[in-house]
């Protein structure tokens, strides 16, 4: 199972955990890193979230390193719509100077789709109806504990 590689948020990073339920699309990007810069790379990713955090339609974000294959990662971001993402974000100067900053640790072109909710998550801890929509500025409803 993946771990979080996720640095414990600060005040300003409190929106960046998933709320579960109260996004709509959730984007999914398999991000491939060059071999030996993997702690680099998050490191990078720590710091260029800050820019993601700021985009509009942004709910959270969540980075998971894959146990079997070390140089690859899973970004999940929630967002309001596909079009937050792939117009708001990606078409302004903010996706720039995230790119900046992560993309020279890129092996290759990340691979991504985005997805709605299905049915409601299951199991420990999980919000089993969907959480109504909260204000941009409010923290999320649940939070997960970094593994590192």
């Amino acid at each position: 199972m993946p771990r979080s590689v996720d640095p414990a948020p600060t005040a300003a990073q409190a929106r960046i955990t998933p709320p579960r339920g109260a996004d709509r699309v959730v984007e999914h990007a398999q991000l491939t890193v060059e071999a030996g810069r993997e702690q680099d790379f998050e490191a990078a990713f720590a710091e260029a979230r800050e820019v993601l955090a700021e985009a509009d339609g942004f709910h959270w974000s969540e980075l998971l390193r894959c146990e079997e294959r070390p140089q690859t990662y899973l970004l999940l971001v929630g967002w309001d719509s596909v079009e937050a993402h792939t117009v708001g974000f990606r078409e302004s100067a903010r996706f720039r100077r995230w790119r900046e900053a992560v993309g020279p640790f890129f092996a290759g072109p990340p691979s991504v789709e985005h997805y709605s909710a299905g049915a409601p998550r299951q199991g420990r801890g999980a919000v089993t109806s969907a959480a109504p929509p909260r204000g941009r500025d409010q923290p999320p409803t649940t939070r997960s504990v970094p593994t590192t």
